[in-house]
């Protein structure tokens, strides 16, 4: 718990010195992250956690992708991140861990979103993504706390109608009807 509190501290003296997206890049790549800088390579940190310092270069460049899955953010390290996105001059295409302040926070500028394999989204977690009326490309796929991923699927397309909705097969977990099941062969017919 402490080490990851002491990952999402604040970067306040490298945002003052930098700018709010060289600090958001440098805590997404703090947190085993990767960032990519609009006209750039994607940098990320090696198996060690080491990453090039170059992006302290880019002040003048926007953030143009975050992938930050699998990364131990909390709620205190969240504005690190939330910071460098809102002040992108573009919409950002993030892979982010779930969070309810996230859509609150990021609805005017995400456009892309992955929440493939999270565990704890739920279908009440994907009833946050009204807001994001922006977005255009979600994945849902493979979340097992999603008890119905077909009529989730379709009420996440409803919701979000200009998003192209990944990942749910739309059967999956739909019940057949009386009509729809499978007759039993073996019983004797009438005579």
């Amino acid at each position: 718990m402490l080490k990851v509190q002491q990952k999402n501290r604040s970067f306040t003296d490298i945002k003052q010195q930098y700018g709010p997206d060289i600090a958001g890049a440098f805590f997404v790549l703090k947190q085993g992250g990767a960032v990519k800088f609009q006209d750039k390579e994607w940098i990320r940190p090696n198996r060690k956690g080491h990453f090039s310092r170059e992006f302290f270069k880019f002040q003048e460049v926007p953030v143009e992708a975050i992938d930050a899955s699998g990364c131990a953010i909390n709620y205190q390290g969240l504005d690190n991140l939330c910071d460098a996105l809102r002040a992108a001059p573009d919409p950002v295409a993030a892979v982010l861990p779930p969070c309810g302040r996230l859509v609150y926070r990021l609805a005017g500028s995400l456009q892309e979103l992955s929440l493939a394999g999270c565990p704890r989204v739920s279908e009440r977690g994907l009833a946050c993504l009204h807001h994001l009326q922006n977005l255009r490309r979600l994945d849902i796929s493979d979340l097992p706390a999603v008890s119905n991923p077909g009529l989730t699927l379709i009420l996440v397309e409803e919701m979000l109608p200009n998003c192209k909705v990944l990942g749910a097969d739309w059967v999956q977990g739909l019940k057949l009807g009386p009509e729809e099941q499978p007759q039993d062969t073996a019983s004797p017919t009438p005579a």
